[in-house]
């Protein structure tokens, strides 16, 4: 099955794209957190070692998953401070 240019079919990446990974709005929706956090703790529990195996994280509070969505803040921090021209008029309304 061919979707959207990319052979083969996986639900997340064909049809939002690499932009949708990272969501600098809510952080912690970003589909790079999303993807490896278990079910149980509200992730989509998608991610494997080669070997079949899940390669998860199993809570929030699980130190990689810390690190991966405080860098994230730190880009929509960034983001904030210094907006893209395309997003000027937002900013500039809630200064």
């Amino acid at each position: 099955m061919m979707a959207h240019g990319f052979s083969g079919f996986d639900p997340y990446t064909p049809l939002y794209g690499p932009a949708h990974r990272i969501n600098l709005t809510h952080p912690q929706w970003s589909q790079m957190l999303t993807a490896p956090l278990a079910k149980q703790a509200g992730g989509l529990g998608l991610c494997r070692s080669a070997d079949g195996r899940p390669f998860i994280f199993k809570t929030k509070t699980d130190p990689d998953y810390r690190a991966i969505l405080k860098a994230l803040e730190h880009g929509r921090q960034t983001l904030e401070d210094h907006p893209r021209v395309d997003m000027s008029a937002q900013y500039s309304e809630s200064r």
